[in-house]
Order: structure tokens, then sequence, then C-alpha cells
């Protein structure tokens, strides 16, 4: 299958999970990441917020809000994504794409992981996106680490192409990929 039918299968299947499914998913997928050994929360962390029953970040940020941890959204300038610093969930905007993003402007440079969202991945850990290539671009300039967290049904075959940027570690309701 090519990465457009794939992209309309998986975002298919991710809207077609009923509410229980969707929070208890998530909420594995969200305490592996924090179970993990890899994933570093004394440092400076890049993470998408969820759209279209993408894994639901929003507990994973406002723990990690709570507990002091220094974190950054994406918001899209342009043929550009860059991140920014917040200090609270009620200061975000509706942006691109009907994503919320921030509305200060304290730009993150120094972002040591990113979670990245991704609508279906492979065994090389390489992922497809929403086509536009923004964490793509973001990933060859900064090269942060990169966990992707996703649900276990959106592992699937492709091939990545020269552009893509494979992910370091993967992280569904079922298993780590590393």
């Amino acid at each position: 299958m090519d990465k457009k039918t794939i992209r309309q299968a998986m975002i298919k299947q991710r809207l077609a999970l009923n509410e229980e499914e969707y929070q208890s998913y998530s909420l594995k997928i969200i305490e592996s990441l924090l179970a993990s050994s890899f994933f570093n929360k004394e440092k400076p962390l890049g993470i998408y917020m969820t759209i279209r029953h993408e894994v639901d970040t929003l507990y994973l940020i406002r723990n990690l809000l709570e507990m002091g941890v220094r974190i950054a959204l994406p918001k899209i300038e342009g043929d550009s994504m860059h991140f920014y610093y917040i200090d609270s969930l009620e200061r975000l905007v509706l942006g691109t794409f009907g994503v919320m993003e921030p509305q200060d402007n304290h730009l993150a440079k120094d972002l040591s992981t990113l979670i990245v969202p991704l609508v279906a991945f492979n065994e090389k850990k390489e992922r497809i996106g929403y086509g536009k290539g923004y964490y793509d671009r973001y990933i060859a300039q900064y090269h942060p680490q990169t966990i992707g967290i996703a649900f276990d049904f959106q592992k699937q075959e492709f091939v990545g192409e020269t552009h893509d940027q494979p992910l370091d570690y993967i992280i569904t309701e079922k298993r780590i990929y590393e």
C-alpha cells in the first residue's frame, strides 16, 4: 500500500476506537513512556497536542507541568514548525490545522527529547505523518531523541523515503520498539 492509502486507513481505524479503548490504550502508552529508562524528564521536552484520536497527550502534559518539567509544544509558522515553552494549558490558542498551539513566544531550541505523533510506523521505526514533513525537517535540523507513541495496530508495512527520519523508540500499548 502507498502512504496515502495507509494514512487514510489508520486515521479511520483510530477514529473507530471507542472511548474506553482509546483512553485505556493511551494511558498504557503514557505509563510505559514514563517508566521507560530512555525517557528523561530532567531535560526540556517537546510534546505534541492530540488531534484526530492520536494517543492522548493531555494527561502526560498536565502531569509533567505539575512536576515542573520544562515542556514545549509545536507551532506551525509558514513551512516551518517551532517549539515554544508553555507553563499552562490555559494559554494555548487554536492554530494551524485545528491544533492547539502556544500563545507565548518563548522559543525552545534546546529540546533533548521529542514525543512524536504518527499515523503509521514500520519495523524500521520509520513513520508516516500527515504528509507535510514538519517533523522530519525539525528532527533533521535539531537531532533530538525521538519517541513515537502510537496504537499497536498502526504498525504497517511500507518502504520509507530518503527524507524520512526514523525514530529512536516507538511505544504502543503492547510493546516498546527499540
